[in-house]
């Protein structure tokens, strides 16, 4: 899978992020504490699965956040589906769920409401 734009706020320590990565080799690089890591597990959480590290859902949302949004436009051989990730700390801070198709892409959210 060859991912075209990768876009992350309120993710952990993770604010305005936008990136489109290179088709074949990226390098991540940073001093310690400066979001390496949890802008792979924000990639990692697109796929459908739980986060690889331990620790609670709402541990996710940034500490001074109500949300996170995730979101992962990939390339396969027929469209460029965009996968969103939203979480919250309360349900009605996210919009309802939705998937939209057509002839150019999917899209689809993924919510969860996340108790304090």
């Amino acid at each position: 899978m060859k991912i075209n734009k990768f876009s992350c706020n309120g993710f952990k320590n993770l604010k305005d992020v936008e990136i489109s990565p290179h088709g074949k080799l990226n390098i991540l690089m940073g001093e310690n504490a400066q979001g390496k890591t949890n802008l792979i597990e924000a990639v990692w959480l697109c796929t459908g699965v739980r986060s690889f590290r331990p620790g609670k859902d709402r541990d996710m949302i940034a500490l001074d956040g109500e949300k996170a949004e995730i979101s992962l436009t990939f390339e396969n051989e027929f469209k460029e589906p965009v996968i969103m990730q939203r979480l919250a700390h309360s349900i009605e801070e996210l919009p309802y769920l939705r998937l939209e198709q057509d002839n150019q892409s999917d899209k689809t959210d993924r919510e969860h409401g996340i108790e304090k």
